[in-house]
């Protein structure tokens, strides 16, 4: 009886297409993307210089509401 090649027999070996890895998604960081400078971080909002800002104004003889420079 002649034997019939079938497919399970004869395992064919296809190449398969894996896409080659690129420069930019190496292993290792560059240089560049990971030194980054020492920036103080800054405060949410301004603190006031002078020493008595609450209020930050002051009434004169007249009673008109003068701004304390320091506080602004």
């Amino acid at each position: 009886t002649p034997r019939d090649p079938s497919p399970a027999a004869s395992p064919e070996i296809l190449p398969t297409a894996a896409p080659e890895p690129t420069s930019l998604a190496s292993a290792e960081p560059s240089a560049s993307a990971t030194a980054r400078p020492q920036v103080p971080s800054k405060p949410a909002g301004k603190a006031p210089q002078g020493g008595d800002c609450n209020p930050p104004y002051t009434i004169d003889a007249k009673g008109i509401r003068r701004l304390k420079p320091q506080c602004l």
